[in-house]
């Protein structure tokens, strides 16, 4: 079986990419070599000694010292052994007699394993043990992933389709702590003179700073729920923001365009960040809230099937949800 043999680095095609997998699997709790055997029923396509078919491991690594003098060590099952009724024929092809104490006890217990072995009908057979059916799943793999170790995310980033892509890769940036902010910067070693936030210029600049705690980004957040006809967003952090809508009341169209401004005045907030740095602009809160405004209006309206909407309701937030 594939798992079982030596690939060369140097061979061309997916082979050795898919004997790769085998050790990152294997941290899963995936082990293919286990979980792959043969049915045996002729025997001429299975490997006596390297393949799985019997107990819980090849025959090369239950009866190592058996294994050692064997001549042909890529036999087959056929060549090996043959069962009759009431009968088991073994054919061996040793380099040498048997010597030891050791050996001659391996090879009694492998005479014995081979005696109690039931030959199924028909041809050799490779079974999947790891899913329901008998056949190959990649799903099976990812089930049995999930259920050994795979951690599960603190939080998962919902993509909201009213805005663009280049939109939400903020917000998700952001709230996977991926931004370029100063602070994450510096964590990397990168020398800055001045970690402060150029909109506040009290703090330290992180994400969760930028868009949650910084006093320019909160007057920006009061502004846009006045206008959006809803409570002040009370945000410790940036999953608040991001989740705000959930806890609103309205229909789940009203609740996605909510999450939408949130991620549309992520984003104004984020390039005027960059004018200030970039270009010495002077960061202001009326042009943010505005700027916010007039790019929803844009996307959403657009995104969401709404063109009926018109500036002057949007303006008011008057679109009737």
């Amino acid at each position: 079986m594939f798992v079982r043999r030596r690939i060369k680095l140097s061979l061309a095609g997916p082979w050795k990419q898919i004997v790769g997998i085998r050790a990152p699997l294997i941290q899963l709790g995936i082990n293919l070599t286990e979980s792959i055997w043969c049915r045996v029923g002729s025997g001429a396509n299975v490997a006596f000694w390297i393949d799985l078919w019997i107990g819980s491991q090849p025959l090369f690594m239950s009866f190592p010292l058996l294994f050692e003098l064997e001549k042909k060590k890529t036999c087959s099952v056929s060549e090996r052994v043959s069962w009759e009724p009431n009968k088991v024929t073994l054919s061996w092809f040793w380099s040498r007699s048997l010597l030891s104490v050791n050996e001659e006890a391996e090879l009694l217990d492998l005479t014995l394993l081979l005696s109690e072995f039931v030959v199924s009908n028909g041809p050799d057979r490779w079974v999947w043990s790891l899913g329901n059916s008998e056949s190959f799943a990649v799903a099976d793999i990812k089930k049995v992933a999930a259920e050994h170790c795979r951690s599960i995310p603190a939080y998962v980033f919902v993509w909201n389709n009213y805005v663009p892509k280049k939109v939400g890769v903020v917000s998700w940036r952001a709230i996977s702590d991926r931004l370029p902010t100063k602070a994450a910067l510096a964590s990397r070693n990168i020398i800055i003179n001045d970690t402060r936030c150029v909109l506040c210029g009290d703090y330290e600049e992180s994400s969760e700073h930028l868009f949650v705690s910084c006093h320019f980004t909160q007057s920006v957040w009061l502004v846009m729920a006045q206008w959006c006809r809803i409570p002040p967003i009370v945000a410790f952090c940036l999953r608040d923001l991001l989740d705000a809508h959930l806890f609103l009341h309205g229909c789940k169209k009203k609740k996605k365009v909510l999450n939408a401004i949130v991620q549309v005045v992520i984003w104004c907030v984020w390039k005027v960040r960059n004018e200030v740095i970039f270009g010495q602009a002077a960061p202001s809160i009326s042009s943010v809230v505005e700027e916010s405004k007039s790019m929803a209006f844009l996307w959403i309206k657009n995104r969401s099937g709404s063109s009926q909407w018109s500036w002057n309701e949007w303006r008011s937030f008057s679109i009737g949800l």
